[in-house]
């Protein structure tokens, strides 16, 4: 029995050498992975240092993009009102080309009036010429007639 002792012993010092050398690597592959993990985590805090720095270039841009977009809400806004500015403009436009027109129609049937008046007055002056000389022949006539008359 003591022989078997013995070797239960040596055979419990052997399992001990081996949990021992397994204890060893096992913590030497621990230190490994935690090598590992430590790279992953520089890696990971380095990731999400660019995220943040994203995270906050992001924001700016959506702050960008809102600005742009109340401009861009407020130019349509001003174009709206122009546009309605400039339908009222051709609106007063079209009654201005009606007044010009309507005004040339006038310009037209007037200078048509004073050609008639003209060659009216023309005819006058005529006349007026006509009946002069014949004033001058009557007057002549009577200063004639008067000068028989008293001789």
């Amino acid at each position: 029995m003591e022989q078997q002792s013995q070797s239960i012993l040596t055979a419990i010092e052997g399992l001990q050498g081996l949990i021992a050398d397994l204890r060893q690597d096992i913590e030497r592959r621990l230190d490994g992975v935690e090598g590992r993990l430590d790279r992953v985590e520089t890696r990971l805090s380095a990731v999400e240092h660019q995220l943040v720095t994203q995270a906050e270039m992001l924001r700016r841009h959506t702050e960008t993009l809102d600005e742009h977009t109340n401009l861009l809400r407020e130019h349509g806004r001003l174009l709206d009102e122009q546009s309605l500015t400039l339908a009222r403009h051709e609106h007063h436009l079209t009654q201005l080309i009606s007044m010009v027109a309507a005004t040339n129609t006038m310009y037209a049937g007037l200078r048509s009036d004073i050609v008639d008046v003209r060659g009216t007055q023309a005819q006058h002056h005529r006349m007026l010429e006509t009946l002069a000389v014949r004033a001058l022949e009557h007057d002549s006539e009577l200063l004639r007639l008067r000068r028989a008359r008293s001789v």
